[in-house]
């Protein structure tokens, strides 16, 4: 199983590394992105071990269906995943404003509330972390059947695009 090195999430860029422990080495995985808040690496108040991103094409009034619970969702390496607690979500549309759809995030668990809208070029954050004022240990709680799920749909009736989705959270 992968293991979070830490991540950096402060307003501003970030890079998030993650590494899986081979036979005979260490695979390891970085994406930069921003914005973004401080995290070390853990279960607790500040921390995270778990993170899923991927760069997804989505045609016009599609929806995209994440279950965070019951290892649904696999790693880079391949592993699976089991999210507990959600401590930041990352959304990007980055389609252009002329070739792309608006993107709409919603979800069960609180970190999405309502939802989000993402338009063309735009991106979305959510994040708790220590330091960052009312942040706590739980952050968004995940648990199998009511608060495990974030869907991204395209709101468009015409137009595809394409976004990125970064979710880091823990397995505890």
């Amino acid at each position: 199983m992968g293991n979070l090195r830490g991540a950096m999430v402060t307003f501003g860029f970030s890079a998030w590394g993650y590494s899986a422990a081979g036979d005979l080495s260490v695979e390891s995985d970085k994406v930069d992105v921003g914005p973004s808040a401080i995290l070390g690496a853990g279960t607790g108040d500040g921390q995270a071990d778990l993170m899923y991103h991927r760069r997804v094409a989505i045609t016009a009034g599609q929806v995209h269906t994440y279950t965070f619970s019951g290892s649904a969702l696999t790693d880079v390496f391949g592993d699976s995943l089991n999210l507990v607690k959600i401590k930041a979500l990352y959304v990007r549309n980055v389609g252009a404003s002329a070739t792309g759809g608006k993107i709409r995030v919603a979800g069960t668990n609180g970190v999405v509330g309502l939802g989000i809208d993402v338009r063309p070029g735009e991106a979305s954050m959510k994040a708790c972390a220590a330091g960052q004022g009312d942040n706590d240990a739980t952050c968004y709680p995940v648990s199998a059947g009511s608060t495990d799920v974030i869907t991204v749909t395209n709101t468009d009736g015409s137009l595809a695009t394409t976004y990125e989705i970064v979710v880091i959270g823990t397995s505890a």
